[in-house]
Formats: C-alpha cells, sequence, structure tokens
C-alpha cells in the first residue's frame, strides 16, 4: 500500500518537473531562470519547512525514533563507504562515481514526499538521517573529490538546512513554541518545498543537452547502485539488525530512511565536482543524477514495497 501511495505522489511531483520543463522549452523562461526559485527554496522555504516541522512536542517516541535515523543512516552510509573503497578499483571507480553512490537527494526529493505521505513531523526523523549525510558528505565526500581529508567544518555547520535543523532541536528540547502568527507564516513558507523544488529540477533538466547526458554509457552503473543496490544493502541489514523493534514507530522511521537511502544522488555533487574537479566531472554528476532522477519513480516505490512486505 505505501508503495503505491508513494508512486502515486512521486507520479504528481514529475508532472510538476514538466511543469518546470515545458515552460523553459516553450521559451516563457530561461534556465538560468531557475537560479532564484532555487536560491528562494535552499535559504528560505526549505528551512521553514524543517524549523515548522520540529515545532512539535518532544515525546519519548519521538526521540527513540530520532536516534534510530541517524543509527540507520550511520548503518548504511558506513557500510557504503566501506564497500566503494574496499571496491574502488576492482570495479575503476572514479571518485565523481563514489560520491554520487554514497550520497543522495534526501533533502529536496524526499523531504516533500514525506511531507505529502505523513506529514510534517515527520520531517524530524529525515532530518536525522540528513545530519548524518551533511556531515560526512562535507567530510568523506569532500576529501573524495578534492583529495584534501581536513573536514570542511564551515561547510557542514553553515549549511542552510544544518542551521534549520540545530534551530529545530532546539526548539523541540527547549519546549519552545514559534509565536502563532511566525509560525503561520513559516508553516506557510515551507508548504512550498515540493513545488518549487521540482520546478527548479524541471527547468535544469529542459537545459540540459540530452544527447550529452545518455552520452555517459558508464553513468549506468553508479545509478543502479544508488537507486537499486544500495537501498537493497539497508534493507537486508535492517532486517538482520531488527532495527525495527527498537522503538515502537521504527518500521515508519526506517520506511522514510529507506526513502532517503533509495533517492537518486544527491544535486549538491554537482556543484562539489565543479568546485573540486572540472566542469567535465560535474558534466557526469549532473547526467548521473539526471537519470537516476528520472528513473527514481519505478525504482523508490519499489524499494519502500520490498521493506515493507518483510
Amino acid at each position: 500500500m505505501i508503495g503505491l501511495l508513494l508512486a502515486k505522489k512521486i507520479a504528481s511531483m514529475f508532472l510538476i518537473i514538466a511543469m518546470g520543463f515545458t515552460i523553459v522549452k516553450a521559451g516563457v523562461l530561461k534556465t538560468e531562470d531557475s537560479k532564484p526559485i532555487s536560491l528562494i527554496a535552499l535559504y528560505l522555504i526549505t528551512p521553514c519547512m524543517i524549523i515548522s516541522a520540529f515545532q512539535i512536542e518532544l515525546t519519548a517516541e519521538i526521540r527513540h525514533g530520532f536516534l534510530l535515523s541517524m543509527l540507520a543512516a550511520v548503518i548504511i552510509l558506513g557500510t557504503v563507504i566501506v564497500l566503494t573503497t574496499v571496491f574502488r578499483k576492482a570495479a575503476r571507480f572514479d571518485s565523481v562515481e563514489i560520491v554520487s553512490i554514497v550520497y543522495t537527494n534526501s533533502g529536496n526529493l524526499i523531504i516533500p514526499i514525506v511531507l505529502s505521505l505523513f506529514g510534517k513531523e515527520w520531517v524530524v526523523y529525515l532530518s536525522a538521517y540528513n545530519i548524518v549525510l551533511n556531515f560526512l558528505m562535507w567530510t568523506h565526500g569532500k576529501g573524495v573529490l578534492s583529495g584534501d581529508k581536513k573536514p570542511d567544518i564551515r561547510k557542514i555547520l553553515l549549511n542552510p538546512n544544518m542551521i534549520a535543523i540545530f534551530i529545530g532541536l532546539f526548539l523541540l528540547f527547549s519546549g519552545v513554541q514559534l509565536p502563532a502568527i511566525l509560525g503561520d507564516a513559516v508553516d506557510s513558507v515551507g508548504s512550498m518545498v515540493g513545488p518549487a523544488c521540482m520546478l527548479v529540477t524541471g527547468m535544469l533538466m529542459a537545459g540540459m543537452n540530452t544527447q550529452k547526458v545518455l552520452s555517459y554509457k558508464r553513468a549506468w552503473i553508479p545509478v543502479f547502485l544508488r537507486l537499486v543496490a544500495v537501498p537493497l544493502i539497508a534493507i537486508v541489514l535492517y532486517k538482520v539488525l531488527h532495527l525495527a523493534s527498537l522503538t515502537d514507530n521504527g518500521m515508519s522511521v526506517l520506511t522514510i530512511v529507506i526513502m532517503a537511502c533509495a533517492a537518486p544522488s544527491a544535486s549538491s555533487v554537482v556543484q562539489m565536482a565543479q568546485t573540486f574537479q572540472s566542469d567535465t566531472a560535474a558534466d557526469y554528476a549532473a547526467a548521473v543524477n539526471v537519470i537516476g532522477t528520472l528513473l527514481c519513480i519505478i525504482t523508490l516505490p519499489i524499494m519502500v514495497t520490498i521493506f515493507s512486505m518483510g
């Protein structure tokens, strides 16, 4: 059932992506016009959504679920980092492929899905996963792409989503509630996260050279590993370790984690590849991201369904 609901939600989100794609192809807007929307989503809409999600009463169930999500994130991300490191030479993985396999678009893509399927209070558990992901991305991920093993603490702490999570955690653990007028404004802005992010994705896709994207024959390897192999590894690990039994809402929390695990590669990998390597590396990262984003409408519901069956 959850797989079918998820498929319907993803399909509706892809229609919004199609709208963004269409307004660019029709000449109404240009691809570069997506930048202001992207910045608003990054610095305002998504942080508002995260802060709003933390405006709930801290119960033992929420605390346990939050910790479970962080534990699940450490287990799967740590496992994939080890596997990609061990098999790097044998599989001829380059740095872009490794980072694309490990790190997912669990923010822009999965937050709107969790918001729609479960409600804003469940975004708390996705935020727990993203704390671990963001920390590792700017330590391990940056190190792989740049060759510099020194953690980028500034990027970790000043990432807009991380700042929002820290604010949300303070509000949650202190019990402080935003004033009604401010809370309503934050809720309203945060509710735009889905459409805004999907429109930007569609506008960006419209500006891409389809032939160039499909010319990367090897891109299908990291895409397959990211969308299928990694979530299947997560499912096996979580089942074997009986993680769902650690808290009453364990299955629901881990379902959200599986969604994050089964998402396409993080869009920030493209920017990181461009910053730390070259435009060529960024183009390859973009191809992996685009192909994965298009295929996850099929793979993501399947992964969630497999997890819910066990």
